[in-house]
């Protein structure tokens, strides 16, 4: 299966988790636990034609949060969503992640990303990602190397 790299807000990806723990939002009621939304901008959609592939989640720099990396699943499906989703940003065609692997906090305090332990980005480095703009495509090698830094599993 291929797998990308995107970037995001941490505020986005905090909306996104929390909306995935409390299921705040209808687009996820009877969809499994581990499941959340997630988007890229509308310039990268010829990305949901490669559906499902796994994605890892890198967290730009902002106020008030670090950046690094953050999380990894299988996107799976397109999800049409009725009105804008996240507080940043508009325009993203929107997907449902299954997340697999987490850093540390970012699952358990989702709407508090000062606490979250990112990946960070020399990290990635070592293991051969340079993190550029747009989606990245991992070689397969990368990618068993990224989940070894993430240490947290998901229970479905």
């Amino acid at each position: 299966m291929e797998a990308f790299l995107l970037k995001g807000s941490a505020v986005n990806l905090s909306w996104s988790l929390v909306d995935m723990k409390y299921r705040r939002t209808s687009v996820l009621w009877g969809r499994p636990s581990s499941w959340m939304v997630w988007g890229v901008n509308e310039r990268f959609k010829w990305l949901l034609n490669r559906l499902p592939f796994g994605v890892f989640i890198y967290v730009a720099a902002s106020p008030g949060a670090g950046s690094g990396l953050a999380l990894c699943g299988t996107a799976l499906e397109p999800v049409e969503l009725a009105e804008a989703y996240w507080p940043q940003g508009r325009g993203w065609k929107a997907f449902y992640l299954e997340v697999e692997l987490a850093a540390p906090g970012v699952l358990d305090e989702p709407e508090n990303p000062a606490r979250w332990r990112l990946v960070p980005r020399d990290a990635l480095e070592r293991v051969g990602v340079r993190v550029l703009p747009g989606p990245q495509k991992l070689s397969e090698e990368v990618v068993g190397a990224l989940k070894g830094l993430l240490p947290v599993r998901v229970s479905p």
